[in-house]
Order: structure tokens, then sequence, then C-alpha cells
């Protein structure tokens, strides 16, 4: 398959926040939470952004593909000939 990405726009969805959280790896003493091999000495932070009205958020995916040649023919065809009298 050829290398390629996939783009996209979303759909706007009135004026809205995000949420993101993300983990400081061992950041002292703070909150603990579970992963359910048993607790963790990392902090979670949770940050929000501000509203910026109504938009829309436009996307490309990472990269697929090798490039490398494949085919893509049926690996078998099955032909029925029929004769009517």
């Amino acid at each position: 398959m050829p290398a390629h990405t996939h783009t996209g726009t979303t759909a706007s969805d009135g004026a809205h926040t995000h949420t993101a959280s993300y983990v400081s790896s061992n950041a002292g003493v703070g909150s603990y939470y579970s992963m359910g091999r048993g607790l963790r000495n990392d902090l979670i932070y949770t940050t929000t952004t501000s509203s910026n009205g109504a938009h829309t958020h436009t996307f490309t995916t990472g990269s697929t593909g090798s490039g490398t040649a494949f085919d893509n023919r049926p690996a078998y065809a099955t032909i029925v000939i029929c004769e009517k009298d």
C-alpha cells in the first residue's frame, strides 16, 4: 500500500472548551491513582482551555503504508458457463 495520510475536519459544536489530562511521573507528594496494578506515585494534572467560540478542528493522521507494491486481485475466481439448448 502506498504511504499515505488522511485528513478531515470536525463539525462545529458551538462554543466549547477542551479538557486534557496528563501524568507527571515521580512528581513527589500528591495525588495517587490506581492503574489496576497497585498505586503509583504520579500526579494527574488536568487543564481546561478557554472557550474560543464556535469553531471546527482539522486533523491529519500519521502516515501509514510502506510503499511496497501488492496484488489486490482475488486469489482465485470461479467461472460457471451455462448453455441453453
